[in-house]
């Protein structure tokens, strides 16, 4: 399992994600889910409760549909946080393990890294600092 940056760290990637999600107009829409107690859907939800017990992500965003008694949820993302290089890495290696969720966004205290999750080979994430968030600059190559 992932090691958990110190709390101060820990708090400001949290804070830098939470932005990240607002920008992206995650938050509050019916495929976006912060905790495994929040989720009501009917489908994947050993996959789910695996993603925040087990892979401790932040929050997971998916595509929801059906009746509302029986909903069916699919995730396609999971957003997380990391202390460094080597926990995001380790966060990528659980989420591959699991071998459902495409995309894999992470908070490190270099920037967003953007991680194609159920890719094995050894290319490097993509890599967006925190700034290129704020509309005043444009994300660098």
């Amino acid at each position: 399992m992932p090691s958990a940056p110190p709390e101060p760290a820990l708090a400001e990637l949290t804070q830098q994600l939470e932005a990240v999600i607002a920008i992206l107009g995650y938050d509050g829409t019916r495929g976006f889910v912060r905790q495994w107690s929040d989720f009501r859907s009917t489908t994947n939800r050993h996959v789910v409760r695996q993603a925040f017990d087990a892979i401790r992500v932040h929050s997971v965003f998916g595509f929801s549909s059906g009746r509302p008694k029986a909903s069916k949820f699919a995730p396609i993302l999971y957003l997380a946080v990391a202390a460094d290089e080597s926990a995001a890495a380790a966060v990528h290696r659980l989420v591959w393990s699991q071998g459902v969720v495409p995309i894999l966004l992470v908070a490190t205290p270099a920037g967003l890294q953007i991680r194609r999750s159920l890719y094995t080979g050894r290319c490097a994430p993509g890599h967006c600092p925190m700034g290129s968030f704020d509309g005043r600059r444009e994300p660098s190559a």
